[in-house]
């Protein structure tokens, strides 16, 4: 007849060694978890921290608007679509509206951009 301990594991050195082992394994585990996060905190601070950083200046670009380009431009903006979702059919411009096809739960009150040159509240500034 075999007597059991309180846990139900045989009495002696081989409850002992049982626990041991799980432990072993709870911490390994808890390490080979633990190590992806470890690294990639540790390459997020590098990079914020250590990488070099330089400084860029904008170049100045200056695009004179002739009927030719403004033409291209116009068609540019059909073929790829951008009037679908930015044009605003009472201003008759690309002044954006709202997407009304955007469902609520996903983003309520999804507007598109202002794609016109306006420098306050278009992309031309």
């Amino acid at each position: 007849m075999t007597t059991q301990g309180a846990n139900g594991e045989a009495p002696g050195r081989l409850g002992k060694a049982r626990g041991r082992l799980r432990r072993v394994f709870r911490v390994g585990a808890w390490a080979l978890g633990a190590r992806p996060a470890i690294v990639v905190v540790g390459a997020i601070v590098y990079a914020l921290a250590f990488l070099p950083r330089y400084p860029v200046k904008a170049p100045t670009i200056r695009i004179d608007p002739t009927p030719d380009r403004v033409a291209r431009g116009e068609a540019l903006a059909n073929v790829l679509a951008c009037v679908q979702c930015h044009a605003d059919p009472a201003a008759g411009d690309l002044t954006g509206r709202a997407l009304k096809h955007v469902p609520a739960v996903l983003s309520p009150g999804a507007a598109s951009a202002n794609i016109t040159g306006d420098r306050q509240k278009g992309i031309g500034g």
